[in-house]
């Protein structure tokens, strides 16, 4: 599954990006694997830099974020 030729065609027939740095978006749209549109879309290596740890709410946090989110789904 991680063979760059085999991921690659599993890309485009189901859609899900695999971890292999082969895929360069530019390949991508001219051998008509993925719409120019979605070019951007392709995560490379580079992305990784900006990337941000995920962390866990403290109990505080988590309830301050569930009453905003409470507010927005009320449309407030």
């Amino acid at each position: 599954m991680l063979d760059n030729k085999v991921a690659i065609k599993n890309f485009g027939w189901n859609a899900y990006q695999p971890p292999i740095n082969a895929l360069d978006p530019n390949t991508l749209v001219s051998d008509g694997t993925i719409r120019e549109n979605l070019a951007s879309t392709v995560i490379v290596q580079s992305d990784f830099d900006m990337g941000q740890i995920p962390q866990q709410l403290t109990p505080e946090e988590d309830e301050r974020w569930l009453q905003a989110w409470s507010r927005v789904q009320q449309g407030g």
